[in-house]
Formats: C-alpha cells, structure tokens, sequence
C-alpha cells in the first residue's frame, strides 16, 4: 500500500467501479481484429509502474496495457499511445496559473494527451483528458496552458484505438451514407448489418462489426463515412454486394488508393477579408483582446518558411494571447511553424483528428486525411474565426456553460424558424466557404457555432441562466456539454 497526499491507494489491483471492467471487453474486441500477440504487461508491472509514479493508473489504461502488445499498430501509428514503461510524471501549467503534474499516454504531433490526478468520484477511475505541448520548445510553449478535453479517458481511448486499428487492416472499403446525422450511429450500424462495439462520446469514431465477426467497421465521425475492413478484399467485396451498397477502396491489399475527390466542389478562392470585427464581437463576449508583442517572431517565421503567414492568422497571433490558441483546438506559435513539401500546419483539432495547413499566398485552409493527403476544407479567414470561438466556448475554467442542439436544421435558424428571433447571424461572408457558421444572441450573452455537417448547433454562454432561457423561450432541447 502506498499513502499519497492522505489518500490511500492499493497498488495491486485494478480500480474498478463495482468489481467491473470498464472498457476491456471492447479492447479484446478490437484486438481481435489485429495481430494475435498478448501483451506481456502483467498486473505487477503496474503496480511497480504506479509506485514509481506515486498514484493509480485510471482502470481503462490499465485494461488497455493488459490487451495490447507493444508491437502493435496502436503503439507504432503516427499518432501513438506511450508504452507502460515510458509513462511519467511531468509538470504543465495550468490556466488558474498553478503547476499541476499530468501523465502523457498519447501523443500527436508535437502535443501530448494527459490525465492529472483527481481526488473524487468518477475522475479518480475515469478522469477527464487534458492537451498540452508534449516537448514544450521554449518559455511560451511551457507557459501554455492545459486545457481540459471534454472527453472521458475510456471514451477518448476507444475512439483512438477503434481508428488505430482500423488503418492498419489488410483491405478497407470505404461508405459515404447521404445526410449521416451524428445521432444516427445505431441507425448506421443497424443498415450496414453490423454490431456497435462499445459507447461513443467521443469526437473521433465508434467500432462496429458484423455478426460473425469476420469484418471490422468503423463510423468516422470526423469524415461523416463508414469503413468496413477484412484480411482480404475478397470478404469486403462480398458484404458490400450483399447489402447492396456502392463503395470506394481506401486500401486494398495492403496498399493505399490514391484518394479520389470525386464530384466534391472545391472550395472558391476569394480575397481575404478583416477578422478584426469578428474579434470585437467576441471581445463583447469574454475580454480576450491583449495584443501580443510578436511581430519580430512572425517576420522571422516568414523568412524561414518562405511563405507568408495568411493576415487573419497573422491577426490572431497579435491580438489574442496564448492561453486562448491552445485548447482544445491547438495553434501552432509562428517560431513553431514548418514548411513541409508547401503545407505548413498551423492547427491541431480538438484530440489530434486532423490537421490543417495553409499553403504560400493561398487563401485555402487544407485538412489532413488518415491516409496521408490534404484536402480543401474551406477559407482561412472565416476558419480561425470559427476556431477562436470554440476554444472560448470550452473555457468551462472562465465560467462558460456549453451545450448543443443536435440535428438542428437551417431552417430552425431562419429568421422564421424556432430560434430566428434569439439567435443571429454574423459575419456571414467571412464564414460563407467553411463547414462552421457563427450567431450571437441580441444581448450578446450566448455565442453559437452551426456546424452544417454535424447538423448541430452549440451555444455557449457565461453560466447556465441565458442558455436555459434560451431553451424555454424556443422550445428546442438542449444537451449539456458542461
């Protein structure tokens, strides 16, 4: 037994709610879609690991270090989970301007995903996950501020490890359903034959397979997509053919299809417009305006990139200070920037998903897809905007209450629809090519961002009195996010 901070916490068996496993079953699941190599983690090499690190692992990442073997895909991928013996305590910063300690166990990129340690109630067994600079670079990078996901760690996991696991199948086709809503995962899985494996509340995806389980499918949340996998493609052609469905390969044994745009209509190239009105609006909100003394990093990031850096993400680096740019969607500070082959990344979405870059003298965002290309993906002017007011309306830290309205229709947002008269829009043009348009309440006390292909609505205002107002007044049912 080990005695941390008053608390007491046994160190040889697994913390379980009840007696019962968290997530383990859907682990073995997903494995079993893999390699057969067992792990060769044992019970006692986390208790010797969480006695060199002086607290319990949260029970689903112990129950995943059980399930997989070092030399799987979910450990070698690009974006990466850390092995049992590479876990350690590190200390990042917190927004309230403490130093908390964070465990990394996943990384993407140059930011890492944590736990801290809690202290009560479901966050001790099942805390919540935290982003953050893994290799902070210099003073900045270690003065960002964590900032808290959203996501519970077993949630968040199994989105990962599901997408893992998927990517690395011998052969993959690829479903594109018409109108999937985000709601819709049962409906999904119900129309393609096939068995949900676990819960989603996540952002990433959900598992599913079929009933003799002989394929592995995925719902990629991000993409709006279902894939369905298998050894050989001779069993995805059969079960596409059996449930009558048109499809594309994405990989077909074991070599990647270059990616086909198909009829997608590529996004209209326009001059860049002012994103300080934008800023204002949200300044109105919540006092994020601090201009940043940064004009020297941002010339010599120019000069060493070879590009120039778009106006809009220039303004926002000027105006907005750090510990708002950092969580949970993550940009990326001008002397961090990189050309790479003419994509230079400047944001990391919400747990590592995607990434987006812009191009020299280009007005286009691109977004990078699970096989390695970049895609179009709107403008980037009205695309930092919508970025800014998301990471503002996940400041559960300042006081902001979010919540959202999923399946929420246009035509609940016109002017003669349910929410018309207590939700505005604004800055329309500014956000015309992007996935994510942006209202206000008259009074200014809620901001909500429409994401037209979720189909979802999310508000956010400071505390929880102006959102249900809002709810009583439009009769539309909200969820509560915080």
């Amino acid at each position: 037994m080990s005695c941390v901070t008053g608390m007491v916490w046994s160190l040889y068996e697994p913390q379980k709610q009840g007696g019962i496993s968290m997530i383990l079953e859907e682990l073995k699941k997903i494995k079993s879609f893999g390699s057969d190599r067992e792990s060769y983690v044992t019970p006692e090499d986390i208790a010797d690991k969480e006695r060199e690190l002086g607290f319990t692992l949260p029970q689903a990442l112990q129950e995943f270090y059980l399930t997989f073997h070092e030399n799987d895909p979910v450990f070698s991928a690009k974006n990466r989970f850390i092995p049992l013996r590479e876990l350690e305590r590190t200390e990042r910063h917190l927004v309230s301007s403490q130093n908390v300690e964070v465990i990394t166990f996943y990384t993407y990129g140059i930011w890492g995903v944590g736990f801290r340690k809690e202290t009560s109630g479901q966050d001790i067994y099942d805390p919540y996950t935290y982003t953050y600079y893994n290799n902070p670079k210099n003073q900045k990078q270690k003065q960002a501020s964590i900032c808290r996901s959203g996501y519970r760690l077993s949630s968040s996991m199994l989105g990962w490890v599901s997408a893992q696991q998927l990517f690395s199948q011998n052969s993959i086709g690829r479903i594109d359903p018409k109108e999937l809503a985000y709601n819709d995962q049962e409906a999904v899985c119900k129309i393609f034959n096939m068995l949900p494996i676990g819960q989603a509340k996540n952002n990433i995806g959900r598992a599913c397979s079929t009933k003799k389980s002989n394929l592995y499918g995925f719902i990629d949340f991000g993409l709006r997509c279902v894939f369905v996998s298998a050894d050989s493609s001779s069993q995805v052609t059969d079960f596409m053919e059996n449930i009558h469905v048109g499809f594309q390969w994405y990989k077909l044994d074991g070599k990647l299809i270059e990616k086909t745009h198909g009829t997608q209509k590529p996004i209209r190239k326009r001059a860049l417009l002012d994103i300080e009105p934008a800023i204002e609006t949200l300044n109105h909100f919540i006092n994020v305006i601090d201009l940043q003394s940064l004009e020297q990093e941002i010339a010599e990031a120019e000069q060493r990139l070879g590009a120039v850096i778009p106006e809009p993400l220039k303004k926002l680096y000027l105006c907005i200070p750090r510990k708002y740019l950092d969580a949970p969607n993550c940009f990326v500070l001008p002397e961090c920037l990189k050309n790479e082959d003419g994509k230079i990344r400047f944001l990391s979405g919400s747990q590592g998903v995607f990434d987006y870059a812009f191009e020299h003298l280009s007005p286009i965002v691109y977004r990078s897809e699970m096989d390695g290309s970049w895609s179009e993906y709107g403008v980037i002017d009205g695309f930092v905007v919508t970025q800014l007011f998301w990471n503002i309306m996940n400041r559960e830290d300042l006081g902001i209450v979010l919540a959202e309205i999923p399946q929420c229709t246009k035509q609940s947002l016109s002017a003669k629809g349910a929410l018309g008269k207590d939700l505005i829009p604004c800055f329309q043009k500014l956000t015309m090519e992007n996935m994510q348009q942006l209202y206000h309440s008259p009074e200014n006390d809620i901001i909500a961002v429409y994401d037209k292909r979720l189909k979802t609505l999310y508000v956010a205002a400071h505390g929880e009195e102006p959102l249900k107002n809002l709810e009583e007044k439009t009769k539309m049912g909200l969820s509560w996010l915080t």
